[in-house]
Order: C-alpha cells, then structure tokens, then sequence
C-alpha cells in the first residue's frame, strides 16, 4: 500500500456524514490529532455521537458491544494504538465474528518525517492489519469516491462479518491541533513542572510521560536524571515503580497526564500492590484526556 498526497483533504464533515448515510455509528476513540477533525465534527453538531474511550483495546470492546446491539459503530485510533487493540481484534473480532469499522491514523507512513517513535510502527501498520486478517485501504479525499467507499466497506462488513479499517496518512482529512481548554486561572502545565521538579536533588530520578509533558520538562530543566518517554503511553508510571523497586537510588517522581493514567489505570494498582517508597506521581489534569 502506498500513499500519493492529495491536492485537497476530505472534509470532516463529508467524511462523518458519508459514513453516517451508509448506517455507521457511533464513533468511539481515543483522541488522535489527524482524527481531530471528525472528532471536532462530532462534538460540535453530534455530541452523542462520539464516544472517548480510554485506550484502543477498550474502544474495540465497545464498538464489539455495540455491534451486538445492532449498531455499526466505528472505531477511532492512531496506528501506534493498533498494539493496544490486537488482542480484542483477534480473540474477540475474529472469533465472534463481529464486524467493527476502523478508521486508523498513519503517523509515521513510509515517506514522510515523523517523530521517532511512530518509525517503527509506520512501517509495520499495514502488514500488522494483514497479519491480523483485517481487510483495509487507504481513505479516499474526494467526496464522490469516498461515498463509494463508505458504500463498499458498508457491503464487505455485512458479508464477511469481520473488522475492516479505513487508513488515513498525515493530511487525508487535514490537521487538528486543539487549544487547551482555559483553566480559570489555574496554573499552567510548565508551571506546575517547574514547582514539582525545581527542588528535587539532582539524582532524583524524573520519568515524564511522553508528548507535551517531556518535552516542557526537557526545554525547562533538561538533566541526566530525567527520563523522556517517547511514545508508550501511559507506561510511565509502570517504568517508574519498575526504577523504585529494582535499585537503592534516591526515589523517582512521574509526571504523568490524565490521559495516559487513565489509558493504563491498572498501574496504579500495581503500584499500591507494591508499596513502594521513595517514589510519587504527579498527574497533570488539563481536562483534555
């Protein structure tokens, strides 16, 4: 499969309407910047109509659930997400033989600069949905074909009974970089870095969980304590309490967001199994999970 820029991307609203004609919905997620704008659609003229799950393997089982219900629900997720969902895809997808619509994010498509962790899984996403039996192709950016295309996915779901995904390259329905929301004065997300990791010694350990987080705390206080995780969401606080209790150092503080706890919510868990000393987790709550 390969990928030719087009000269226009395909309306947001195109896209939700054309799928929504062929008797798709809802649209359950997890937010990805290139699905911004469907996202955005939604939420502004269908609030109903998108669901925000927690992580990809959780969106999967809803849409499973409401495909049992009689829906035709489509699922919503980055190509690096597509790790999170083979489990529900392959043991509960295929073996039930429940046919889930999902539209997938290509960051890191062979071609294109990305950041380094969506390298790997840019090369791999098609032949991950191949190994994983999932039927795809590549969205199409005009209107007219992609109607067509809304039709002969809406055919092959119902025939074959199986997931098919929709794969969508940087630009196909064009950017979406939302503001964060006001706070009413709260502080912002570097400030409360800045107050966390200002006193701590220098060899306090310091895992960030990756996006804004990292980057803030690299171009703030960048040290050779600091762990940036680039990628694997939500693992932050796993690779923490692994630091604290493999080694006798000085403690280890996450900064973590609410996003990425909630995508591995278990790890708190793990963590208060574990009681581990000499580490703390700062959640940043910026209410754009």
């Amino acid at each position: 499969m390969t990928y030719a820029a087009k000269a226009a991307a395909l309306d947001a609203g195109v896209a939700v309407r054309g799928l929504l004609d062929c008797g798709f919905g809802p649209f359950i997620g997890v937010p990805c910047s290139h699905l911004g704008p469907i996202v955005s659609w939604c939420e502004r003229r269908e609030p109903g109509l998108y669901v925000t799950a927690n992580n990809e393997g959780e969106a999967v089982a809803i849409a499973a659930g409401a495909q049992l219900a009689g829906r035709s629900p489509v699922v919503m997720l980055q190509n690096s997400g597509l790790g999170n969902a083979v489990n529900p895809l392959t043991s509960l997808c295929s073996t039930l033989r429940i046919p889930v619509l999902l539209i997938v994010s290509w960051r890191g498509s062979p071609g294109r600069r990305d950041e380094p962790q969506h390298e790997l899984m840019g090369r791999i996403t098609v032949p991950l949905l191949e190994l994983m039996e999932v039927e795809h192709e590549l969205i199409e950016t005009d209107p007219e074909r992609f109607a067509a295309q809304a039709r002969r996915l809406a055919a092959r779901l119902r025939d074959h009974s199986l997931p098919a995904a929709l794969v969508v390259p940087p630009g196909a329905l064009g950017e979406d970089e939302p503001e964060e929301p006001e706070r009413g004065g709260l502080a912002r997300r570097s400030e409360v870095i800045a107050a966390v990791v200002g006193p701590l010694p220098d060899d306090v350990v310091v895992v960030a969980t990756t996006g804004k987080t990292a980057r803030e705390l690299a171009a703030w206080r960048d040290r050779s304590a600091n762990l940036y995780v680039v990628g694997s969401m939500g693992c932050a606080s796993s690779i923490a309490l692994g630091i604290a209790t493999a080694s006798e150092g000085p403690g280890v503080v996450v900064l973590d967001g609410d996003g990425a706890a909630l995508m591995r919510l278990e790890a708190l868990v793990s963590m208060g199994a574990a009681r581990a000393s000499r580490r703390c987790s700062v959640v940043l709550d910026n209410d754009a999970c």
